[in-house]
């Protein structure tokens, strides 16, 4: 690919890239109810399951749950409307974007950001649960999970296969527009590490200095299908290695899959998580999925 087609592949389908920074593969652990109290509190727990969700959400001060439910076609709150867990307020990733721009999803200021976090009454001193009714049980709920790291506030996780596993268990769910939430106060802290930009995977075409993991599927990472969006280019950065995140996600359940299968899915694309990497899609929506599971490997 010529430096053209370089750099118009990166201008228009993915320069919403994210970084993270992974340890070695931990066995899995599990937590009494007290500990998990803590653990909130000490941050980093990304993914919570949907019966310890049901046990606290009406005992543990501080929980604000927000539904990440988003489609291409723009259907996202229809189906927020339509069924939800009970408290949640609407996370429109689409709203919650830098809105002059031409690309979709670009991060927008943290102005905005807190703006309409606080809006869906979320303080600082909060801890967010975040969820998506998409089919698969995961889609945007990651990207949202990776803005609140983004902008300072680490206590955030997502709920491990979305309204899909709430109703699974027959919890129960409520429709119709939701209540007002009272007016809170959060103050956002951006986190740059979490991002890079356009100058910035340039450098790194260079140097190398960062394993690049593209999220799309196969077939649009080889460019044999056009992508999703009109005028985009078709393919993927030279120097990328694929892992559809659909790989990450057990599809039976739509829950993350289990740590060991984690680990045999990176280690299967090449990618060294004691190393720092850099996840991207077409969008910046799908690449949060490699993040999130690779952060889970360590929580």
């Amino acid at each position: 690919m010529g430096r053209a087609g370089l750099v118009r592949s990166y201008t228009h389908a993915h320069i919403s890239a994210l970084i993270f920074n992974n340890g070695s593969p931990t066995s899995p652990v599990h937590y009494s109810l007290q500990t998990w109290f803590a653990k909130l509190e000490q941050d980093g727990v990304s993914l919570v399951s949907a019966t310890w969700l049901r046990q606290v959400v009406n005992g543990l001060k501080n929980i604000r749950i927000l539904d990440a439910s988003w489609t291409m076609s723009g259907e996202g709150r229809a189906a927020f409307l339509g069924e939800r867990l009970a408290g949640a307020q609407h996370f429109d990733i689409d709203e919650v974007s830098e809105q002059s721009s031409p690309y979709p999803h670009m991060i927008p200021s943290p102005h905005r950001f807190q703006t309409l976090v606080a809006k869906m009454g979320v303080g600082n001193g909060d801890h967010v649960v975040v969820y998506d009714g998409h089919s698969e049980g995961l889609m945007a709920s990651a990207r949202v999970w990776w803005m609140f790291r983004l902008f300072g506030h680490e206590r955030v996780s997502v709920l491990d296969g979305g309204l899909r596993r709430w109703k699974f268990h027959w919890f129960p769910t409520v429709s119709g527009e939701p209540h007002t939430p009272e007016a809170t106060n959060f103050t956002a802290s951006f986190n740059p590490h979490f991002l890079r930009n356009y100058e910035q995977m340039l450098d790194n075409h260079t140097s190398r200095h960062k394993q690049v993991v593209d999220a799309r599927s196969s077939a649009r990472f080889k460019g044999d299908v056009p992508e999703p969006r009109p005028s985009l280019p078709s393919g993927g950065m030279k120097g990328a290695v694929n892992l559809h995140y659909s790989r990450l996600l057990d599809a039976q359940w739509g829950t993350v899959k289990t740590r060991s299968l984690l680990a045999s899915e990176f280690q299967r694309s090449e990618v060294d998580l004691t190393q720092p990497v850099v996840a991207t899609c077409g969008s910046g929506v799908t690449a949060a999925i490699i993040a999130l599971a690779a952060h889970s490997l360590n929580t």
